[in-house]
């Protein structure tokens, strides 16, 4: 009868004590959750603050971060004979059809800068650097805005661009 008891003791502690664990779990993970909602409550009055400054028009220091790229095409070119004697029958070569002058020299290459102007607005300017009759030209590529919040998936562009058709496409 004592073991009977004994072990029924044991049995009671053994079931109790994860019992006890487990209250002690249910209040850490509601101390848990109480922390957390403070965190969101700070973090939607935070967001409340500066949605209230942008429409105010305030500027930060970091409004103007521009996406930059830069596309090299450079070019080294060595010839064995002289470039002068080379000729193909049947077609004529001229401009920028011949062959390239030797040395390094700079090919068709660009610059783009793009960035959202504000919420409603992005722009873009692509520049290109190329030799032409061995001097280096800059020239304008692209130079252009596109709405962003016209609603109902309407956009208007405006400027000098490429067209998502024809031949000098966006692709070109």
């Amino acid at each position: 009868m004592t073991r009977s008891i004994l072990r029924n003791m044991m049995v009671c502690l053994l079931i109790s004590n994860p019992l006890v664990a487990l209250s002690e779990t249910d209040e850490e993970l509601s101390n848990k959750l109480h922390a957390l909602e403070k965190r969101l409550q700070i973090v939607e009055q935070e967001s409340a603050a500066a949605s209230t400054r942008q429409s105010t028009g305030q500027v930060s220091n970091n409004s103007f971060n521009p996406a930059i790229s830069v596309i090299l095409d450079g070019v080294y070119a060595s010839y064995k004979n002289n470039p002068e004697d080379y000729a193909l029958s049947g077609y004529a070569l001229g401009g920028e059809a011949g062959l390239a002058s030797e040395g390094f020299s700079l090919g068709h290459s660009e610059i783009t800068l793009s960035n959202n102007i504000d919420d409603k607005f992005f722009a873009q300017l692509t520049l290109a650097i190329a030799e032409h009759d061995g001097s280096t030209e800059v020239e304008l590529e692209e130079a252009f805005f596109e709405t962003l919040a016209l609603g109902s998936g309407l956009s208007v562009r405006g400027g000098r661009f490429y067209s998502g058709i024809g031949y000098l496409n966006q692709q070109h």
